[in-house]
């Protein structure tokens, strides 16, 4: 994966045995091969970046005087599509948007990790000086289901009930 530039976002690699590294999560599995979402088609990726500049106005002047304060990168922002035309490619769109529903929420309930914030992931990709391992925390997303595509079954052999169906889009849009 160090010569991969394609774009990812993943764990941290020294997270413990969360999400798709937990062993026992069979839904998120097909995200472990790819090192989390890797993205199959190449997302628009929008970056704000931020100089703050604090102003003062001196006396027996008319304009205010800017000095400058500071800079940041305020939000990272992908609008990315996967697209599922086979069973293996139903299972991997499902195991994305359980990735994308479960990361931006605390653990909670019985799970042994309840209260614990959700995890820092790090957005990789296009080579080691654009996006190399940037910590970020997903704070939303966007998922659209569109009523004028087509939906394939997804195989989860952790259903309970062989009758139950779980659907995702043939095309699916993500922001």
């Amino acid at each position: 994966r160090d010569n991969d530039i394609r774009v990812r976002l993943g764990m941290s690699p020294s997270s413990g045995p969360l999400l798709y590294k937990d062993p026992s999560n069979r839904i998120l599995e097909p995200l472990i091969d790819t090192g989390g979402i890797l993205f199959p088609y190449t997302p628009t990726i929008t970056v704000r970046h931020t100089a703050g500049y604090t102003g003062s106005q001196p006396a027996h002047s008319n304009y205010i005087q800017h000095s400058y304060g500071s800079s940041s990168g305020d939000s990272i922002t992908l609008e990315a599509y996967f697209t599922a035309n086979t069973t293996d490619e139903a299972r991997y769109v499902f195991a994305v948007l359980h990735f994308l529903r479960s990361a931006y929420k605390m653990f909670y309930g019985a799970d042994r990790l309840r209260g614990t914030p959700p995890p820092v992931l790090r957005l990789s990709g296009y080579g080691p000086f654009n996006y190399n391992s940037v910590p970020c925390v997903l704070t939303n997303f966007t998922e659209i289901m569109p009523s004028d595509r087509d939906f394939i079954e997804v195989p989860l052999a952790t259903a309970p009930d062989a009758a139950t169906k779980t659907m995702v889009p043939t095309y699916l849009p993500v922001t």
